[in-house]
């Protein structure tokens, strides 16, 4: 896939099956430009996570950023019972990069 513009499109990718029918499947991509995602610390957000409030979203330049989980993984009463926490979403220079070689296209196989 070569160039593009930014947004979202999709491609289809249609397989043979071992009957010999064929299938076909969309495959959604997000087109996202090459720069290294900024953000400072008024991006930050703070939230502790718990049965009443079991999701949250990013600040500012991470506002599209979440973190959740389902409402009744706080109320269980066995093993898997997953008590309150605190949750933040912030920068992190080790977490986003620029991307290595040319990102135009991706190779052929």
């Amino acid at each position: 896939m070569v160039g593009g513009k930014l947004g979202t499109t999709k491609l289809t990718a249609h397989m043979k099956n071992p009957d010999g029918s064929e299938s076909a499947l969309d495959l959604p991509v997000e087109v996202r430009d090459p720069a290294t995602p900024t953000c400072g610390a008024s991006d930050t957000a703070q939230k502790t996570l718990g049965e009443a409030t079991p999701s949250m979203n990013g600040a500012g330049a991470l506002a599209d950023a979440s973190v959740a989980s389902p409402k009744g993984a706080f109320v269980r009463t066995d093993f898997w019972k997953l008590p309150s926490f605190d949750a933040k979403i912030s920068c992190g220079a080790d977490l986003a990069g620029p991307l290595g070689g040319d990102t135009r296209s991706c190779p052929r196989p």
